[in-house]
């Protein structure tokens, strides 16, 4: 039995029925894709509209994926990460519309956009439209923008969903793409985190040392962990921190995390050590902070772990 009950939203038929038999292709798509396309984005519309009401939030998912085993908790440290600062979505898979997650009084943006242009373009398509509008000037140049859009928005990796479906309702199409890194490490794509020194005494699984998994979407993975063990991360210059998540035990190891007595400090300006909190017993930890200027965060271990510990999600939130 499900704690919670769940909603079906069924969409009037008569939504359907209203619309022309014909719409004038767009894209060289053909009359066939064209309405399966229309169909599409107004059970986008339908949805979303009604999804918005009900929550403070809204992530869009399909009936066929697959997820990491601790995607809800990423989901919602990664809000409680970013919680009163300026973000427009948040990405936790890379494929289509799926995974992307909004704050429901932005969701109706979208659907406004969606109602004006769902003749026109698919709905990913629109989105991008939307994301534009509301980030680039039009005195911006075509780099300014790409820039102005990427800040508002938050890309999480390793993706938490992967689209497993491979027929689509539209006949003739097979669906081929998939997630590259789902549930896996990237050295290629650089983490946001400010510039600093990255050392720990533990041992690591190479290539996943402390240093790459601060600046890559790679993960952590120490062969040991022991009392008197640390990672000591020393910022070039002193930062204004606002936020600090990691997240042990992430796939391919859900069972290698931090204990409960791992603990994380900030070094001040005067040297001096603030304790700012400890790992959940679900492995994790993140924490909020006022802005306040620190010249280091130091991972302390408090006791012998009997298995290796992965860590990833490794992420700084401060003022640049």
């Amino acid at each position: 039995m499900l704690p919670l009950p769940i909603n079906v939203a069924v969409i009037p038929s008569k939504w359907y029925e209203s619309q022309p038999a014909f719409i004038t292709p767009t894209f060289n798509d053909s009359s066939q894709r064209m309405q399966w396309r229309l169909k599409q984005n107004l059970d986008y519309f339908y949805l979303m509209n009604y999804g918005r009401q009900k929550a403070e939030y809204y992530m869009q998912l399909e009936d066929d994926v697959a997820t990491t085993p601790k995607y809800a908790q990423t989901v919602l440290n990664y809000l409680q990460l970013k919680e009163g600062r300026p973000w427009f979505s948040m990405h936790f898979s890379t494929l289509g519309f799926i995974g992307k997650l909004f704050r429901s009084e932005d969701v109706k943006i979208i659907t406004n956009a969606i109602l004006s242009y769902y003749k026109y373009k698919p709905v990913d398509w629109i989105f991008l439209d939307v994301e534009y509008s509301i980030t680039c000037s039009p005195e911006y140049r075509k780099e300014q923008c790409i820039r102005a859009r990427d800040a508002s928005r938050v890309m999480v990796s390793p993706p938490q969903f992967q689209h497993i479906g491979k027929l689509s309702s539209l006949g003739g199409k097979k669906q081929k793409l998939k997630e590259r890194f789902f549930d896996k490490s990237s050295q290629k794509m650089t983490r946001s985190n400010p510039p600093a020194k990255v050392t720990s005494s533990m041992p690591t699984y190479y290539p996943y040392t402390a240093e790459l998994g601060y600046q890559k979407f790679a993960f952590m993975w120490f062969t040991k962990a022991s009392t008197g063990d640390n990672v000591t991360i020393e910022f070039h210059n002193p930062v204004k921190v606002l936020g600090v998540q990691m997240i042990s035990g992430i796939n391919p190891a859900p069972l290698d995390m931090f204990a409960h007595d791992t603990k994380l400090y900030a070094q001040g300006l005067d040297k001096r050590e603030q304790l700012l909190g400890s790992f959940s017993s679900y492995g994790d930890i993140v924490v909020r902070m006022n802005g306040t200027a620190m010249t280091a965060l130091i991972l302390r271990i408090f006791s012998n772990h009997t298995r290796w510990v992965i860590v990833g999600h490794m992420e700084i939130d401060y003022e640049n």
